[in-house]
């Protein structure tokens, strides 16, 4: 299922960025990661892939570890960026959690490291404890409850995709073979579909509103 997807944007490093100031180089310089003015939007998943895409470990996480249900659900929370082992060691942050690739590190909003994982570490189950501790420090969601919840509204969606197909199974035979009471009874089919898929999209919006915990270096409200 498409849904199921984790969606990888291609970058060259994760690392902050402080923009010079008047007076000073152009070029940007590297913040340091720990400061409290530099927080990244959310968290990130960083895939730092190997070269050769071909490798065991490679196709292990392509193939097994990012398919998994609960890994794709629990990357909703994250930025989930890709980025190449040269990219990598050039990286603040990254070159200083090892050389290994592939492998999979969770930077938080404060961009420390919370979790890395490479070599035979690397399963669904692992990745989501990673994902799981990351989360817990970043947002005021229960993160195995939002899984639980999206893995319903998947199902759900299973059963509308089938009415889709089966609405378009029917317009199909209707065309070669009109009949108006048959018409009739699609129309009906198609209304009841729009209105319980429209109230799947609600219930999905609404179980994505992720709530990112307060700036720790502020005060609770």
């Amino acid at each position: 299922m498409a849904r199921l997807n984790i969606t990888w944007q291609t970058v060259n490093t994760v690392s902050p960025k402080a923009a010079s100031t008047v007076g000073e180089a152009e070029e940007q310089t590297e913040a340091k990661p720990a400061a409290s003015s530099m927080r990244a939007e959310r968290p990130m998943l960083v895939f730092v892939a190997a070269d050769d895409p071909t490798q065991k470990t490679m196709r292990k996480l392509e193939d097994v570890v990012f398919k998994d249900e609960r890994v794709c659900i629990g990357a909703k929370f994250f930025k989930c960026v890709k980025i190449t082992e040269g990219d990598a060691l050039q990286d603040r942050i990254l070159r200083e959690t090892g050389k290994k690739t592939p492998r999979v590190v969770l930077v938080n909003c404060d961009y420390t490291v919370s979790g890395k994982l490479e070599g035979r570490s690397i399963s669904a189950s692992r990745l989501g404890k990673a994902m799981k501790k990351a989360v817990k420090k970043d947002y005021t969601n229960d993160y195995d409850k939002m899984l639980k919840a999206y893995a319903k509204l998947l199902n759900e969606f299973d059963r509308l995709e089938a009415t889709r197909t089966k609405i378009a199974d029917t317009e199909k035979r209707l065309r070669d073979k009109p009949s108006a009471s048959k018409a009739k009874k699609l129309e009906r089919m198609r209304k009841e579909y729009e209105k319980d898929h429209a109230d799947w999209k609600e219930r999905e919006a609404k179980l994505l509103e992720l709530k990112l915990r307060n700036d720790p270096d502020k005060p609770e409200a």
